[in-house]
């Protein structure tokens, strides 16, 4: 069965389109689309020769069309300028043929028997079709809203460029010198045609979603750029409506592994005992080493202590009025790096969150100024207000002289994403803000070792044992089978640092013999953790000490706490003649170059603000961050200026 023109173009369109998914990754997925054009023809006159090359004028016309897509489109972990992205490459079939009239035209006819122009209307009947390769990207300006707006580029090149030209007189009793009053011209092929390039801009809208399909009726508007007949200056410009289907590719799943063959159980037959008694000896190995009941595992922390400023902010959760970090949510720190105190730090406004009754209540002059972002829900920030001054008056505090206001932040204005947890919030200003400094003992730089164990289990009677199947239950729950005579498994460090003291490691096991005789046995291993601690002040093995002296906002040099106990330290310091160093902090939003800029700029504001002799000091660059970026908290201290003071 012979195929028409167009499925041919489909197969082919499927056939070139096979390349693209070839390997399945998990971050991608196969792109379809079908839609329907109106397709608005644009020239100076279309050139048809040899048939009428100076009388022909058709210049404008409008067709209908359809179109089909298929491609892959990418999902990318990162953002672009804080907006979801998806890029995406598509081959794309579409016909853009169609009639094309002009009936307004004077033509040369026979009238009577005179000569004359009278009206005549000529049919451009072309059949044209575009195989088109296009590179695009869907963006998501809005977080709630699932609509996207595409932009890309578009290369065709026509697959058929065939066509069919008629005429015929409109006016009556007349006709063509030929005598005639209509007449059809063979089908021929357009020449001086090449590949067309545009620019699509669309929109679509993600009506159904799921974690595999995404299915989004979808609109676009391509501008030609390029002629797609150099002759007539013939440009096409499109307009498609359509449904697009999104469908994600699965993970390729990892390659499946042999287990490791085991060898035979050794036959230890031993005298004097009764057959069909079956019984095994099992033996612990802990790192390498024979291990009996209550083995012990050590592991290193380091104590650390570092003078903070609390951060006088309470902070919600989105479209909650509940505070985010209360007394019961503390953490404990645990394998972190040196320095690393975010944790910690999360604590003290947890500690803050305690005390701030007590400090208000010695207060004269407070404001309270509670923030949220337009994306959340209307009356967040009266919820968190009510819930914030509610919370205060059930611990004592008088609020009738408090100062408040409600800001609602624009969504948009936000430059980074991380910035929207930190305008859900509830501040204070009061006049003591300054002097609250802490000096917060920090538990960090806890190193659990892995620890390798072996589960041995040896026949001790003299009946051959068919079978050995069981399984080894880790406290948290965690359990690890076997078939065989030895088990080996590892306890990494991260399982470690959740048991606390001690945990316990259960074996439950059945031995069956060659007669099918089957018994059930138990053994169980405890192993204890022994911390060997270390006491030493954050200072780089008691070189200097350090502080913080001013917290900055973001993006700005001047601070907006300056820490009355760092300022004393520094002056005390410049007068003994001790070496003092002041660095500026940046969070990790933003460039890097841009970063130190604004670092050394915090720093030339502090000296400016404290009067401080430059020639007394030294501009140190900050070899790392101090403070997480991963946490609200830990991005607000990293915006900061330090202060080290050598001891000598």
């Amino acid at each position: 069965m012979a195929l028409n023109k167009y499925t041919r173009a489909f197969l082919a369109l499927l056939a070139l389109s096979a390349p693209l998914t070839a390997g399945e990754r998990s971050n991608w997925s196969i792109y379809g689309n079908a839609h329907f054009n109106h397709n608005m023809h644009r020239s100076d006159g279309f050139v048809i020769e040899p048939i009428c090359p100076a009388c022909v004028n058709i210049k404008d016309g409008n067709t209908p069309g359809f179109g089909l897509s298929l491609g892959l489109i990418n999902h990318p972990d990162t953002r672009f300028l804080g907006m979801e992205y998806m890029p995406g490459l598509a081959l794309n079939f579409d016909l853009v043929g169609g009639k094309i009239e002009n009936e307004n035209f004077l033509g040369n006819i026979i009238e009577g028997n005179t000569l004359k122009q009278g009206l005549v209307r000529y049919t451009l009947d072309n059949n044209v079709s575009f195989l088109s390769l296009e590179p695009f990207v869907y963006f998501y300006p809005f977080q709630t809203i699932r609509t996207a707006l595409k932009i890309g580029a578009n290369f065709a090149f026509p697959m058929n460029k065939s066509y069919t030209f008629s005429e015929t007189v409109l006016t009556e009793g007349a006709t063509f010198p030929d005598g005639t009053r209509s007449n059809t011209y063979p089908q021929t092929e357009l020449n001086n045609t090449s590949l067309m390039i545009s620019i699509p801009i669309g929109l679509k809208y993600d009506a159904f979603k799921t974690d595999k399909f995404i299915v989004s009726p979808e609109v676009s508007y391509s501008f030609a750029l390029t002629d797609f007949q150099s002759d007539s200056k013939w440009k096409v410009n499109r307009f498609a409506a359509g449904l697009s289907l999104v469908y994600r590719l699965d993970k390729p799943e990892p390659p499946k592994v042999d287990p490791p063959r085991t060898a035979p159980l050794p036959e230890l037959p031993i005298p004097n005992k009764e057959r069909n008694e079956i019984e095994c000896i099992a033996r612990w190995e802990v790192g390498g080493t024979p291990a009996e009941n209550n083995a012990t595992i050590a592991y290193s922390s380091t104590s650390y202590n570092y003078r903070v400023p609390v951060l006088p902010y309470i902070f919600f959760d989105e479209n909650s009025a509940e505070f985010a970090q209360t007394p019961t949510k503390k953490k404990t720190t645990t394998n972190a790096k040196s320095g690393d105190i975010a944790e910690s730090c999360e604590t003290q406004q947890a500690t803050f969150i305690d005390r701030l009754p007590e400090i208000l209540r010695d207060q004269n002059s407070v404001s309270l100024k509670v923030t949220f972002l337009d994306n959340e829900k209307a009356n967040i920030g009266t919820e968190r207000l009510a819930n914030t001054l509610n919370y205060l008056v059930s611990n004592g505090v008088n609020t009738s002289d408090i100062k408040t206001s409600i800001q609602k932040i624009p969504s948009k204005k936000i430059k980074y994403t991380q910035l929207a947890e930190e305008y859900r919030s509830a501040s204070f200003d009061y006049p003591d803000l300054n002097n609250k400094t802490d000096e917060i003992p920090i538990s960090t730089s806890t190193s659990y070792p892995n620890v390798d164990i072996r589960y041995i289990l040896a026949p001790k009677s003299d009946e051959p044992i068919k079978t050995i199947e069981g399984t080894l239950r880790l406290e948290s729950g965690k359990t690890i089978p076997f078939n065989s005579s030895t088990v080996a498994f590892t306890v990494d460090s991260a399982d470690l640092a959740s048991y606390g003291e001690d945990f316990e490691i259960v074996s439950t096991y059945t031995i069956t013999d060659i007669a099918g005789t089957t018994r059930e046995f138990s053994d169980d291993l405890t192993i204890s953790l022994k911390e060997k601690q270390t006491e030493k002040v954050y200072n780089f093995a008691g070189k200097y000490r350090e502080f913080v002296v001013a917290i900055n906002s973001f993006d700005k040099q001047q601070p907006f706490i300056i820490c009355t106990g760092a300022v004393n330290e520094i002056k005390s310091a410049i007068k003994d003649g001790k070496r003092v160093d002041l660095m500026g902090l940046t969070d990790n939003l933003g460039s890097r170059k841009y970063n130190m800029a604004l670092s050394k700029r915090r720093v030339n504001a502090i000296i400016k603000q404290l009067d401080i002799d430059p020639k007394k000091i030294r501009i140190a660059t900050p070899e790392d961050y101090i403070f997480d970026n991963n946490t609200t908290y830990g991005r607000m201290l990293n915006r900061s200026v330090i202060v080290r003071i050598y001891d000598k």
